[in-house]
């Protein structure tokens, strides 16, 4: 009998390492388990990858308007409604303004969208946070980004998430968000069931990212250099862009008022205002439209009510609001409502007027809720936070 040579042996093993890594790929491919070639509805089994499977739904789906925003939106927002033609949701969690401007490089490149709508609840320069590798706005980006994702289809990790996911069906057919980028359901299981427990929880972890949160997001020493490519940006692109500053409850102001003196984060919407401006001016444009949601109003002082209550009216918890409120504020920037009482848009023309009438609002609702005001005041001083100097007492 003839023994196999070393070339013969080699050809063996390649063939059945082959064979291996191309059952491997194909039941990775199959389960697919962090959505990165599937274009429909997203399952929880990619929880936590949101960064990486959401860039391939605008490269598949190409949408016509695209809403590019941070978890507040993700939770809330059904972009359906702004147009007859497809729209999504490319909110991307806990996105700063760094990562919101590669998510709209990455849309501008790859759907050509003849509308944005682009949250700028901080518009101070920084770089993108979080996960970015498969976002591309040009070709030697987008052919790393496509070598990343058939990486992946031959990883270790992903085949333990793919039989994870045989074994336990249940993730897989789960929505984690819907097929418009949308998150199907509030994470109850992260922030409790009652609405007193989801209030504690955000309002703490606010309060302890406090000293880590950089003095130029409030508006002081703050550079706009990121905000101003996208503005550029969007007008070589003929894209209409309209920014929008996100809705908080009061409370959650309250943190940034007793700690910074901050209102109604009015020194950076002023700066965005007179950017928008200015770049609208040197290029000879009509300005981009700036609604400001971040008002007092009915929605934004909800009485949170009974501490046993499951739910509030408008809002998940306060950094958060429900669709209801998106809704609202969707028909408005689309012109389909003209309900000032829910956001208002805001120019060089209005902006101090505007600003002063929600800094004396602001001031009248301390006044008439001040256990709001006593319980934000507790919270930071259990928490050793600190307490803005120029902030007026605290009536007891």
């Amino acid at each position: 009998m003839v023994k196999p040579t070393s070339k013969q042996y080699l050809l063996i093993w390649l063939s059945v390492f082959s064979l291996l890594l191309a059952s491997m790929m194909s039941l990775n491919w199959l389960m697919d388990p962090f959505h990165l070639f599937q274009t429909d509805s997203v399952t929880k089994s990619a929880e936590g990858f949101l960064r990486e499977s959401k860039p391939w739904q605008i490269v598949e789906r190409k949408p016509d308007v695209v809403l590019i925003g941070n978890s507040r939106n993700f939770y809330a927002t059904d972009v359906s409604q702004m147009t007859a033609t497809h729209a999504y949701n490319f909110s991307l969690r806990g996105a700063n303004i760094g990562a919101l401007s590669v998510a709209f490089e990455h849309a501008r490149y790859h759907a050509k969208p003849r509308r944005v709508l682009l949250a700028v609840d901080s518009i101070c320069d920084a770089p993108a946070n979080g996960n970015m590798d498969f976002f591309s706005s040009n070709t030697q980006q987008e052919i790393e980004a496509h070598f990343k994702r058939w990486t992946y289809l031959s990883s270790f990790s992903t085949l333990k998430k793919s039989i994870k996911l045989i074994v336990d069906s249940t993730s897989k057919s789960q929505l984690l968000y819907n097929e418009l980028g949308q998150r199907t359901e509030y994470p109850y299981s992260q922030y409790g069931k009652l609405l007193s427990q989801r209030v504690d929880k955000k309002e703490s972890e606010k309060i302890k990212r406090l000293p880590s949160i950089p003095r130029s997001n409030n508006g002081q020493g703050c550079r706009t250099t990121v905000l101003e490519k996208i503005l550029l940006n969007a007008y070589e692109s003929n894209i209409e862009l309209i920014l929008f500053f996100n809705p908080l409850h009061l409370r959650y102001v309250e943190i940034d008022y007793l700690s910074k003196g901050v209102i109604l984060n009015e020194k950076v919407k002023r700066k965005a205002v007179e950017l928008v401006h200015q770049v609208a001016s040197d290029l000879g444009k009509e300005p981009f439209t700036i609604w400001d949601f971040l008002i007092v109003n009915e929605i934004t002082a909800e009485l949170f009510g009974s501490p046993d209550a499951a739910e509030a009216q408008y809002w998940w918890e306060p950094s958060h609001h429900k669709p209801v409120v998106s809704d609202r504020m969707l028909a408005v920037m689309s012109s389909v409502n003209k309900d000032t009482s829910i956001g208002v848009s805001i120019d060089l023309n209005n902006f101090e007027a505007h600003a002063l009438e929600q800094r004396q609002s602001y001031l009248n609702w301390r006044t008439q809720y001040p256990s709001s005001s006593l319980e934000i005041a507790a919270k930071l001083a259990e928490a050793g936070a600190f307490f803005h100097r120029h902030k007026e007492p605290i009536a007891k």
